[in-house]
């Protein structure tokens, strides 16, 4: 059995006029037919209250980073790193403030990579998104492998006549 993991770690937290940097993300398709079990670790985002972003892994190895905090009005976080995967993507990096910004303008955080609002990092003044650890499994593992993606079992409703070009 195969299975596809994303890790996408937390967004930055932002505490001042730009955006904080969204999380980077890990992607990875991994043969599980020999593993017994795994530990997840979901990231939450940077928040006001404390808490600073953290990165999400699949397994200790593969591991989506944090996006950076900024509280500056001219320092934008930056974007969060990745590693352990077939392909890492960083974070991009907040919008950066232009040094006292007028009452509601906004300056955005950074996305991640997954895309949505998963490791997108904290807006002007706000605390960044959690992130998430996502998995899927494919119960066929040549459809990852190179295999043929042409199904077993076809009926050839030609059987005995002359099938046009090109059908089995």
């Amino acid at each position: 059995t195969k299975i596809e993991v994303w890790a996408v770690g937390g967004g930055g937290l932002s505490t001042a006029g730009s955006g904080a940097g969204g999380s980077g993300t890990a992607y990875k398709i991994l043969d599980v037919t020999n593993l017994a079990s795994a530990t997840v670790v979901v990231g939450g985002g940077g928040m006001a209250a404390g808490q600073v972003a953290a990165a999400s892994s699949f397994n200790t190895s593969i591991i989506g980073g944090p996006g950076g905090n900024t509280s500056s009005h001219t320092t934008s976080g930056v974007g969060g790193t990745a590693s352990g995967g077939d392909a890492n993507f960083p974070g991009q990096d907040g919008l950066e403030g232009d040094g006292s910004p007028p009452a509601g303008d906004r300056h955005g955080g950074g996305d991640s990579w997954f895309g949505g609002r998963f490791g997108l990092g904290g807006d002007t003044s706000a605390d960044g998104e959690n992130g998430c650890v996502f998995i899927k499994e494919y119960s066929d593992p040549s459809l990852v492998s190179g295999g043929s993606l042409v199904p077993t079992g076809v009926v050839n409703p030609y059987a005995g006549a002359t099938a046009p070009a090109g059908w089995l």
